[in-house]
C-alpha cells in the first residue's frame, strides 16, 4: 500500500546556517515518529511557522517533490492570501522563452501593478529556477534587479518561495 503524499506544510525547513542531524542512511528522522528526539534537530520548523519570512527558497534534488508540494498546497496558500487582502503571483519560470516575456508577464502584469499601487504584501511564487537557467542564464540577476528596484520596504518584502534543484 502506498504512503500518502506529504503536503508542503508537512515538509521541514531550516535556515541555511543551521546544522541538521541525519540518520545513518542520510534521511531526516521523521519528527512524527514516537522516539524522535526533538533536541537532535531543534532548528527544524514547519512551513506555517516561517510563512511570514521575507524570502523562502526550497532546494532539493530532482524528483523529490518541490513542485508537487507547491501545487498541492496552492489552493490553501491562495485562500490565505485572499483572506489577508494581499497580492499573489505564481510563475513557472520554465514556461518563459526569454527574459522579456518573463518581465512582461510577471513583473508588468496586473497583479504586480496592483500590488505596487496598493502598498500591500506581495506573495511571489517562482518555480523551476534551475530549469529556466538553461536558456535564461541571467534570470536570477533580472529577478533580483526588478525586486530591488520595486521599492519594497525591507520589513514587508515579498514572500518569495523559489523551487529549484540543488546545484
Amino acid at each position: 500500500m502506498s504512503q500518502p503524499r506529504r503536503t508542503f506544510q508537512d515538509r521541514y525547513w531550516y535556515r541555511r546556517d543551521s546544522h541538521i542531524h541525519l540518520e545513518a542512511d542520510g534521511f531526516l528522522r521523521d519528527p512524527e515518529h514516537t522516539d524522535f528526539d526533538t533536541e537532535s534537530n531543534p532548528d527544524l520548523v514547519r512551513l506555517l511557522e516561517v510563512m511570514d519570512q521575507d524570502c523562502l527558497v526550497m532546494l532539493g534534488e530532482p524528483g523529490m517533490g518541490k513542485t508537487t508540494a507547491l501545487t498541492a498546497d496552492r489552493e490553501r496558500i491562495e485562500e490565505g492570501v485572499r483572506d489577508s487582502g494581499d497580492e499573489i503571483i505564481w510563475a513557472d519560470l520554465a514556461e518563459f522563452g526569454d527574459e522579456t516575456q518573463l518581465i512582461r508577464e510577471v513583473f508588468e502584469g496586473k497583479a504586480w501593478e496592483g500590488w505596487h499601487a496598493s502598498g500591500k504584501t506581495l506573495h511571489l511564487y517562482l518555480d523551476s529556477l534551475d530549469e529556466c537557467r538553461l536558456y535564461l542564464p541571467r534570470v536570477v540577476e533580472v529577478i533580483l534587479g526588478i525586486v530591488s528596484r520595486s521599492g519594497l520596504p525591507a520589513a514587508r518584502g515579498p514572500g518569495l518561495p523559489i523551487s529549484k534543484r540543488a546545484c
